[in-house]
């Protein structure tokens, strides 16, 4: 790459990991400056920024407030460069020894961009890679949206979506993976095989099923195919061949791992079976080592172990009158908040647009049709909905992650004329909802203003009564019989 006065890339931290060549004149002083975690490479203010400097053949990594390791390392023409993420810091290295690292704290806004900027004598940069390690991954991974993932609605108790996929960019998606193919992923989410492009995806994740109550499903809920089979290659084995039949668990490069029953090592191949994955055949030079024996289940040694499987609460019901004096969403987290912006589809066909109603309160019911307390409560709150002007307030019952003919049908047996949306989860899990029935009201300025959880006596009462503050005044009263 030419002398270069600035460059910045928009993604080079989105693995955690990169390295480069630093091309310099080690007679000189010269200085780059590395501004990290760049959301918008055009104004990248507030970053972590660190200033790379070389003075008569040393290299030394200096912040705002010092140069740490103040003995440098020595260089020539050519030095290598590394930056990475572990362990909640952040590390620079040269030829190999450290040079800095900084306590960091990450979540799924940070940016991932980085940009250089040669403040004197300028060098050249050449030779990138965007690495990889076990170690680090998931950085920037939100760990409240994991945990709803991991809650499971009560309608799928018996067949739990098995698995997470996780984005290059720190989204996350629930459901089944079908195939897995050179350019890309096909997941089953909602009844709906989806289609992504293989680069987009980091990390596929298995989650423990196993806790999960083991009560009857849904008569409506098929279990789904088991995915096709996936060829796994990832250094040397050591030990002798276990024999076959024998679970064994196999170490990867990279520090990743998995765990098989063995079917035959030959042709430079080791084949076996995977719960998960089903059959695998795995180059032996890709193997690092082999564990069977007790040793073959050891959990702390596999990623991921955290990522456990729990049935969402029971609905709620309750029938004290003490309840019915409590204020309607006064104990809430996102009350205050302002509300995420959304789209779903409507099961009359159309599509349900959150920022259209601007300027409007909107009342959301988050509801399926197994949900006892939530056939008992919604009668009442679009009754309640009905008094007030349609032109200043909004309804969407939003049902959670079932097929659409199932709520028509539903619906139909009800005689429920309302509107519908189809939420595939991803509502429910930006509002932070994993109970049902859940109502949440939003105010006019687009902050959530009221939630409530679970079927309560008069709850239609004290949601008549938050929209009316939010209005600033109550509905027009109906004109009298003549």
């Amino acid at each position: 790459m030419p002398a270069m006065s600035q460059l910045g890339h928009p993604a080079l931290l989105e693995t955690g990991a990169f390295s480069f060549d630093l091309l310099l004149n080690s007679n000189n002083y010269s200085s780059i400056n590395l501004c990290l975690f760049v959301k918008n490479l055009a104004e990248p203010n507030q970053n972590v920024r660190v200033n790379l400097i070389c003075f008569q053949g040393t290299l030394q990594v200096a912040d705002h407030i010092q140069i740490q390791n103040s003995g440098g390392v020595k260089v020539g023409e050519r030095a290598r460069v590394q930056v990475y993420l572990e362990n909640g810091q952040l590390v620079i290295r040269c030829q190999g020894r450290k040079l800095y690292s900084k306590d960091i704290k990450l979540d799924a806004d940070t940016g991932r961009g980085v940009l250089f900027t040669s403040t004197s004598n300028p060098e050249s940069l050449a030779n990138f890679t965007q690495d990889t390690f076990a170690n680090r991954r998931n950085l920037f991974l939100d760990e409240n949206r994991k945990e709803l993932l991991l809650t499971i609605p009560r309608l799928k108790k018996n067949s739990a979506p098995r698995n997470i996929v996780c984005a290059r960019n720190a989204d996350l998606l629930r459901g089944d993976v079908v195939k897995l193919d050179d350019r890309f992923l096909h997941l089953r989410s909602n009844e709906e095989v989806k289609q992504f492009p293989r680069q987009l995806i980091s990390t596929i994740v298995w989650p423990d099923i196993s806790q999960l109550e083991k009560e009857p499903a849904s008569e409506n809920n098929q279990n789904p195919p088991e995915p096709d089979g996936v060829t796994t290659t990832s250094s040397k084995p050591g030990g002798s061949d276990p024999p076959s039949g024998q679970t064994v668990q196999v170490l990867l490069n990279g520090g990743r791992q998995m765990t098989l029953t063995l079917d035959a090592w030959e042709n430079d191949v080791l084949s076996g079976h995977s719960d998960v994955l089903g059959k695998c055949a795995i180059p032996v030079a890709e193997i690092y080592a082999l564990r069977w024996g007790s040793f073959a289940t050891q959990a702390q040694d596999v990623q991921y172990s955290d990522w456990v499987a729990k049935l969402a609460p029971a609905p709620k019901l309750e029938t004290s009158t003490e309840t019915s004096n409590r204020t309607f969403g006064q104990d809430s987290a996102l009350i205050g908040k302002s509300s995420p912006g959304f789209e779903v589809p409507t099961l009359a066909g159309g599509q349900f647009s959150f920022n259209k109603f601007a300027g409007k309160v909107v009342v959301l019911d988050f509801w399926a049709t197994w949900c006892g307390p939530c056939i008992v409560e919604l009668p009442k709150l679009t009754a309640t909905i009905k008094d007030f002007d349609a032109d200043r307030v909004v309804f969407l019952a939003l049902n959670q992650e079932e097929p659409q003919e199932t709520v028509a049908e539903f619906m139909k047996a009800k005689n429920w004329d309302f509107p519908v949306g189809l939420d595939d989860g991803q509502v429910a899990l930006r509002f932070g909802v994993n109970s049902f029935p859940t109502t949440i009201v939003i105010g006019p300025d687009g902050k959530v203003a009221f939630v409530n959880v679970g079927a309560q006596p008069e709850n239609e009462v004290k949601l008549k009564r938050a929209i009316e503050e939010l209005l600033g005044s109550p509905p027009p009263s109906p004109p009298p019989d003549r």
